[in-house]
């Protein structure tokens, strides 16, 4: 892709990828359509019209994997019209597990320690992208005016970024735009498991080919109440 932060592949991804859906599709989940990070052999073995989406990253953060560093992880979701209804987030070098089941958020292993730049107070951070450019004005400004900033999430944590400060319950925002199929619904689920405001003009909506995959096209923001 020509992206630093994306453009590896090791055989890990590989790996790790046929080993999940080697177990999946043992069960009834192959009538689920999928959307997997790897073309990988057991793709193939997925409903292309099913009602529900199943998606894989086998390891979310490969760059970091394969600079040694432990902030990488495997995320399994199902999702229907832009909404998540399951996913495990699971940080194996961290032994940091997140499992959301409908409004559901379970929590096991150790939390990071985080050191952040700022105060979480009033903070929205996002992963990537531009809120001040993708956000109608009128809403960025109503934003403001109640007393958030957006602050990027390498600017804020240096070295772990933007969801792991979101679910270190770090950050009193999320900001996510044109989301990536396989990892970028975790934010959302968050907010659903934790009673947050949301702000999403994603649901209804399908994936759809982006530059860098499958993407959710427009945003989503949520904010703790």
């Amino acid at each position: 892709t020509g992206i630093d932060d994306v453009d590896v592949v090791t055989e890990a991804d590989f790996a790790v990828q046929e080993a999940v859906l080697s177990a999946i599709s043992k069960t009834e989940l192959t009538q689920c359509r999928l959307i997997a990070e790897e073309k990988t052999d057991l793709v193939n073995k997925f409903n292309p019209e099913g009602e529900f989406l199943l998606t894989v990253d086998p390891i979310a953060g490969t760059y970091r994997y394969a600079a040694r560093e432990p902030i990488f992880s495997l995320i399994v979701s199902i999702q229907k019209n832009g909404l998540p209804l399951y996913t495990f987030d699971h940080y194996p070098a961290m032994d940091w597990t997140h499992r959301f089941i409908g409004k559901e958020h379970l929590e096991s292993g150790k939390r990071p320690t985080l050191n952040l730049s700022m105060s979480r107070n009033k903070i929205i951070t996002y992963p990537y992208g531009d809120p001040t450019k993708k956000m109608p004005e009128a809403v960025r400004q109503e934003i403001e005016k109640r007393g958030y900033i957006f602050i990027g999430g390498k600017e804020l944590s240096l070295g772990f970024g933007a969801k792991i400060t979101l679910l270190s319950d770090q950050v009193d925002g999320y900001y996510c735009e044109d989301p990536p199929a396989e990892d970028g619904l975790v934010g959302l689920h968050y907010a659903m498991a934790h009673n947050w405001e949301i702000n999403n003009h994603l649901e209804g909506k399908e994936p759809q080919k982006g530059l860098h995959g499958m993407v959710y096209p427009g945003f989503y923001f949520i904010l703790r109440r």
